[in-house]
């Protein structure tokens, strides 16, 4: 195993935790209601937002057309901001102490709401010096397309690029594209793998 080089975070549930179902709780949508009447249209919507080929204003629209006109985009806006949690305790530490031994990024399928608000309300995501972010770069976890994005961006050897995330097929994903993939599950098993990869 090579020394590793650069550290690859991901966003969602290893930096900050993410509650999908506070977007339609906060508009007051009862969960069954949710899943059997709009979830679908939802996915959809966040699919194409995500993968960068819908813009913030027309995702907005798109799901003002859902349901029917119902909110207004400041209360749509809201719903979406809500589904970011509180940071992953512990994490900051950690991302402290591997940006002093190396360069350290975020790898993220996001959209550029919860991005900008994730760089407001979570400190570690400030101490990155990249983002590879699925709507910039119009390809999403685990499309090898994602990580041919990525490897070019770091301009690193594959087996010197330490990749973490908490989604096993993303995770197989990078390692299939040569990178040392690291499976978060919480972060005292992030502690001792990063020990063992030598980032730590």
């Amino acid at each position: 195993m090579k020394r590793a080089r650069i550290t690859l975070f991901d966003l969602g549930n290893v930096l900050v935790d993410i509650h999908p179902v506070a977007f339609t709780r906060r508009l007051g949508i009862d969960d069954n209601r949710a899943n059997d009447v709009y979830r679908e249209g939802i996915v959809s919507l966040v699919w194409r937002y995500e993968s960068g080929t819908m813009t913030t204003e027309e995702y907005l629209n798109g799901l003002d057309a859902l349901f029917d006109s119902r909110y207004s985009f400041d209360e749509l806006r809201q719903a979406m901001l809500a589904v970011i949690g509180e940071p992953v305790e512990g994490m900051e530490a950690i991302v402290r102490e591997v940006n002093k031994r190396m360069p350290i990024a975020l790898v993220s399928n996001t959209n550029e709401l919860h991005f900008n608000h994730s760089l407001e309300r979570v400190p570690a995501v400030r101490l990155m010096s990249n983002y590879f972010l699925s709507y910039q770069l119009r390809a999403m976890k685990p499309d090898p397309l994602y990580y041919l994005h990525v490897l070019n961006g770091v301009a690193a050897d594959p087996a010197e690029v330490v990749f973490i995330d908490d989604l096993k097929e993303n995770v197989d994903g990078a390692s299939q594209a040569g990178m040392q993939g690291v499976h978060f599950t919480s972060v005292e098993s992030l502690s001792g793998n990063l020990r063992r990869c030598g980032v730590l």
